[in-house]
């Protein structure tokens, strides 16, 4: 399935990154749908706070080895990369980006709710698991 989706501009960069692998090869990118863009631009209106931001984090679990934490946030680390795509912010930490450049997120509606999902990681291996809660990098 084709994903429409716009680019995103890296707005801050810690200035000694944790990991900077994540800069090499150029300025990463992450990739907002414009359902994501729509949902993160309502959050903020609504709360009326312009620093609303959704929150990429990968953390180790799960039965392929890792997992996803997206999540609206309005704090910011020091250690975090910013970008922004149609005025919605995307925060993500060094080790996190260098897991999730490239990547595509989407904010879908189901029976069972709604959420942020990652839909295309190029940095991926494969679907992930079968429950679709984990995956594993390629390396």
């Amino acid at each position: 399935m084709r994903l429409d989706r716009g680019v995103s501009t890296l707005i801050n960069a810690p200035e000694h990154p944790e990991d900077d692998s994540v800069l090499q090869g150029g300025t990463p990118q992450i990739h907002l749908t414009e359902r994501a863009v729509n949902k993160i631009r309502t959050v903020a209106e609504s709360d009326n706070d312009p620093h609303v931001a959704l929150r990429i984090v990968v953390e180790p679990g799960g039965c392929h080895g890792y997992m996803y934490k997206l999540e609206i946030t309005n704090e910011y680390d020091s250690d975090d990369f910013v970008f922004e795509d149609n005025g919605s912010r995307i925060v993500v930490d060094s080790f996190s980006l260098n897991l999730v450049k490239g990547s595509t997120i989407d904010y879908v509606t189901e029976l069972i709710g709604s959420q942020f999902s990652i839909k295309e990681n190029p940095q991926a291996k494969g679907s992930g698991c079968g429950c679709g809660v984990s995956w594993e990098p390629i390396l």
